[in-house]
């Protein structure tokens, strides 16, 4: 997705993140999406730019004004929890990580939700590039030994189960 920088001198190095996007409602609204027409009547909160990455999901949402792309990505989940949206199009542990947030900053419960795994994502897509051979080769092998040690799943953990 986006401009290949290969061209113009960029060094695409391994994927540290990959995204795994759902789309997340809430259990207790009892929805069922298994094709872009499901979405129809709802309304759908989501990062900024999902409805290029996914537009046969999100084209008609985008076009009857009911697509809502928002940056900060607590607000997302109070949307969702406080009944304003009916979706959310969110990584999976991004969306666990500000429930988790929410939850200690307003002592919120969690509520229940359903998530709706329709995109197929490509790892290729996430990958970081640089402007240089040595710093991408670097960043490689950091990642590596993170990988390697625990150091890695120990970051998510840390920042998942907060």
């Amino acid at each position: 997705m986006g401009v290949n920088l290969k061209s113009q001198g960029g060094f695409y190095a391994k994927a540290a993140v990959i995204y795994d996007n759902v789309f997340i409602t809430l259990k207790s609204k009892d929805i069922l999406l298994k094709r872009p027409k499901d979405l129809d009547s709802l309304n759908v909160v989501s990062f900024q730019g999902a409805d290029k990455r996914y537009p046969k999901w999100l084209k008609k949402v985008k076009e009857d004004s009911r697509f809502y792309g928002v940056s900060d990505q607590l607000t997302q989940v109070k949307l969702l929890y406080f009944g304003r949206y009916d979706v959310v199009v969110s990584d999976r542990y991004i969306f666990r990580y500000f429930v988790n947030k929410l939850k200690l900053m307003h002592g919120l419960d969690s509520q229940e939700i359903t998530e709706h795994k329709l995109t197929i994502d490509k790892p290729m897509d996430y990958r970081p590039v640089f402007r240089g051979k040595k710093i991408r080769d670097d960043f490689n092998f950091g990642l590596i030994k993170i990988k390697e040690s625990g150091e890695f799943l120990r970051i998510y953990d840390k920042y998942i189960s907060l």
